[in-house]
């Protein structure tokens, strides 16, 4: 393509080489100069606000991130390189914030600026926790989740912020002819302007309008006002191709404010009538010509999408290598595995998934092996290329593995059976199950049959008389529950809670009582041990389960394996079974399924599709013991491109030190690795070397905090002395070596004596939680107030972080929080954290869960909050 003069005589770049993007140009001078250009932290995403839903659009000028106005949302100069976050809530709408972020490339846009964009997104996904799913879009292929954001009305104007931006006039449009075509699976694609392209089978849109001119008073070819749209249909277009056509000039003609005039024109109209269009198409057939017949211009049952494809990337042979693993319908879920990369290319994009247990190698190479397969396979070579990493909710993805329900495929061969005709139909383009629907089908229990348990526990406080009545359907289960008269029940609008009122009023007064016995034991008195454990608690904490009476280990590992048996997965008895017992219980659950099942507990969890995202991850966690789990969340925490220090710091500053010897004991059988070495690798730096949250870090993990014992006053007052000498008494900075030694190493009820200790040295008389706010920052002061909150009044600390966790404070680490917190504290302190939530933030904990979470991953955690002891304190077993 040749350079495009543009206003003020400035030229861009040539036509941007997809090679030259992000995906090649990583580790190059180019990075080296963008990285330099864009050093320290970045204002635009300080302005970002995490939970927020909605979209936010970023244009690249001059290496700079600079914010999009809002009313030119949905349009594009073809010059610039741009960045949009989409932030939403995942399963439609009801699961917890997930995040897209979409870097837009325009067809002149220069190497700098869409190597700015492909850095900066990754930036912005680092800012996100690494939690966000990435996607490249060109002007020619943009994403399907891309244009809907706009409602499929994007604009492309000619222009860009180097080429004179400020002279162009935004009423300036491509004129263009697009050609619709297809059955089940319409596409619609920009053809040449001419004729030619025109045939009677199908239907054709001409963007057009009068000339514009330049501020110079040229005329800019092949751009027009954009104010006629002139639709075409041939002779013997299909039904479906009319209604696409006319939708989609409608959609034009409304991102125009309804501006265009729009004429509809058939093929076989007199030549007077057909006169406009072939004027405004540039002329139409000579004398004896005619447009293709219907034949010529292809049969719509070839409008097929691409073949589906699943490659693997691992390193596991000592050289990084790709290879086929599968293709067509021998794709199958449970091939993808948590060690390698995967590239599926579903016929129509690129999804790069990235297993939790790649190497770091193998996911810095996943991008540039999503580019080498579209050469590899003569795919087009902008293609749409997005990234995910395991556990991310991406219905794109999985969908590809779906079938319809007159496959010949059996459940069990690993690919997973829809009937949902009404989700089929939203993405019939992209679904060649699409046209193998004969019934309707739940997909789990049969032809025709669904129950509903959305409701279930969305309101489990809720009083009748406080409800506003139904805003759906009454429910199946709200029927069953009224005909056995369980739970709160309002005859306007049916089942309500899952609670009596007596139930209710039982369990406030319950909830009132446990706060007052904390307040009296427990609150700022300092941390103690739970039931002869090293689990640090509060006083007068009580949990919310109970060992479960009757307990019958291998009748409950039969339970699940009926559970995962068969056609689809029965999740509620699973919840059932997992949520009412103790960790104990559980453990000899794990033991008894592989004993008298003869299988892998863990596995069949990980095999089953319908187990999958936080329901999967909250299952596994509730059968490994403590010190396997937290090893599995730290490994995970420093696989990721930016350790997640927030989560590194819950665990590692929250426990004794004969736990964290557990832990590290736990990791290094796990992944033949030890916890000290791989924390000292994450956070060294070759110019600094170990930094000060390393230093803390490591200290922990050693094991080099002595146990609770005997308080010695003096040693105490000593110690609060040199930390106020190391801190507020000096001239200039601050000594952090003080800090983390003192800190790391006394035990925590000595931490609760220095902090009584340390207001008698400050003139002021400083609080030690003051003192370590004013003299350190980053996450090393975040690491040391977690400290001294564990060791002043453990409950209140896990309190404070499970709100901040439903509140999305904790980027990154939000469900690994929630499942690890609920979890964790369930037998030992739970139910006080769950008064003192109510009384503190004044929402019940059970209510801000159902506002948060989705389905049977929010079920669980709502299970275990309820815990198995009933209002009336009797025991009760699933």
């Amino acid at each position: 393509m040749a350079e495009a003069d543009y206003s003020g005589g400035m030229k861009k770049a040539r036509q941007y080489d997809i090679a030259e993007t992000n995906i090649a140009g990583l580790g190059t001078p180019l990075e080296k100069a963008i990285r330099e250009a864009a050093a320290g932290h970045e204002d635009a995403w300080a302005k970002i606000k995490p939970r927020k839903c909605g979209i936010t659009i970023w244009r690249i000028e001059k290496f700079l991130v600079v914010a999009w106005p809002k009313k030119k949302y949905g349009k594009f100069f073809n010059g610039d390189s741009y960045i949009v976050l989409n932030t939403y809530h995942s399963k439609g709408g009801k699961g917890a914030i997930a995040w897209d972020v979409h870097f837009w490339i325009g067809s002149q846009s220069t190497q700098d600026e869409y190597g700015t964009a492909a850095y900066k997104t990754v930036e912005l996904d680092d800012f996100l926790g690494g939690s966000a799913t990435q996607y490249r879009e060109t002007e020619e292929q943009m994403s399907r989740k891309f244009r809907a954001l706009f409602n499929n009305r994007i604009t492309i104007m000619e222009g860009g912020i180097e080429s004179g931006f400020n002279h162009v006039e935004e009423e300036c449009f491509v004129k263009r002819l697009l050609h619709v075509k297809g059955g089940m699976n319409t596409v619609v694609k920009r053809v040449p302007i001419s004729w030619k392209s025109l045939n009677s089978g199908d239907s054709f849109i001409l963007d057009t309008g009068a000339p514009v001119k330049d501020p110079d008073g040229k005329i800019k070819e092949g751009m027009t006002d954009g104010n006629l749209l002139l639709v075409f249909h041939g002779s013997s277009a299909s039904p479906m191709e009319k209604v696409k056509a006319s939708g989609l000039g409608q959609a034009i003609d409304d991102e125009r404010s309804g501006v265009p005039e729009r004429e509809t024109y058939h093929d076989g109209q007199s030549l007077a009538d057909l006169e406009p269009f072939w004027k405004a198409l540039g002329g139409g057939p000579p004398s004896g010509s005619s447009i293709k017949t219907a034949e010529e211009g292809g049969s719509d049952k070839d409008v097929k999408v691409g073949e589906k494809r699943l490659l693997r990337v691992s390193d596991a042979s000592g050289k990084i290598s790709m290879e086929i693993v599968a293709s067509g319908n021998e794709l199958n879920r449970s091939l993808i595995t948590s060690e390698d990369v995967f590239i599926l290319d579903d016929g129509y994009e690129v999804m790069v998934w990235v297993g939790l247990g790649a190497s770091s190698k193998e996911r810095k190479e996943a991008l540039n092996f999503a580019q080498k397969y579209l050469n590899d396979y003569n795919e087009p070579s902008d293609k749409c290329i997005s990234r995910m990493l395991e556990g991310g909710d991406n219905e794109q993805f999985e969908a590809a593995f779906e079938v319809g329900v007159m496959s010949t495929a059996r459940p069990g061969d690993g690919v997973k059976f829809t009937g949902n005709i009404d989700k089929i139909r939203g993405l019939q383009k992209t679904k060649a199950a699409a046209g193998s629907v004969s019934a309707t089908y739940a997909g789990s229990g049969g032809p025709g049959v669904a129950i509903d348990f959305d409701e279930l526990y969305r309101a489990p406080c809720a009083d009748p008389k406080e409800w506003k009545g139904r805003t759906k359907p009454e429910t199946a289960y709200s029927k069953e529950m009224q005909e056995k008269s369980l739970g709160a029940y309002s005859a306007e609008s049916g089942w309500v809670s899952s609670l009596t009122e007596e139930q209710r009023k039982s369990r406030q007064r319950r909830i009132n009582s446990l706060e007052q016995k904390y307040i009296e034991e427990g609150k700022d008195a300092g941390a103690t041990h739970f039931g002869g454990t090293d689990i640090l608690v509060s006083e007068g904490a009580e949990g919310s389960l109970q060992p479960a009476h009757g307990f019958d280990a291998a009748k409950d590992a039969e339970g699940l394996r009926a559970a995962m048996k068969g056609l689809g997965t029965r999740r509620a008895p699973m919840v059932a079974i997992l949520s009412g017992k103790t960790l104990g219980q559980r453990i000899e659950i794990r033991k008894a399924y592989e004993e008298t099942v003869g299988r892998d507990l863990f596995r069949d969890i990980e095999s089953e599709w319908q187990i999958g995202g936080n329901f999967e991850r909250i299952l596994k966690v509730l059968i490994r013991d403590p010190y396997e789990r937290d090893a599995n969340f730290l490994h995970k925490a420093m696989k990721m491109l930016r350790p997640d220090t927030s989560l590194i710091l819950e665990i590692l500053c929250t426990q004794e030190a004969s736990e964290l010897k557990r832990v590290g004991q736990a990791y290094e059988i796990q992944f033949n690795r030890k916890l000290v070495e791989d924390l000292e690798k994450e956070y060294t730096s070759v110019i600094t070397g170990l930094s000060d949250t390393g230093k803390l870090l490591v200290a922990l993990a050693s094991g080099q905090r002595a146990p609770n014992g005997p308080i010695v006053a003096e040693l105490a007052k000593s110690d609060a002395e040199e930390l106020y000498k190391a801190g507020e008494k000096k001239m200039m900075g601050c000594d952090e070596d003080k800090f983390i030694d003192i800190l790391s190493k006394r035990s925590y009820n000595h931490i609760v004596a220095v902090a009584e200790a340390y207001p008698q040295f400050p003139k002021r008389k400083t609080q030690l939680l003051k003192a370590i706010r004013k003299n350190t920052g980053g996450s090393l002061r975040v690491a040391l107030k977690t400290i001294l909150a564990v060791a002043t009044d453990p409950t209140a600390y896990y309190t404070e972080r499970l709100k901040k966790a439903l509140d999305g404070q904790l980027i990154g680490t939000h469900d690994t929080s929630l499942i690890r917190i609920i979890v964790s504290r369930a037998e030992i302190d739970l139910t006080t954290i769950e008064a003192i939530f109510a009384s503190t933030y004044g929402a019940a904990l059970q209510d801000k869960l159902a506002e948060d979470t989705g389905k049977h991953y929010m079920k669980t955690l709502l299970a275990i909050v309820n815990g198995n002891k009933d209002t009336l304190g009797e025991s009760t077993s699933a």
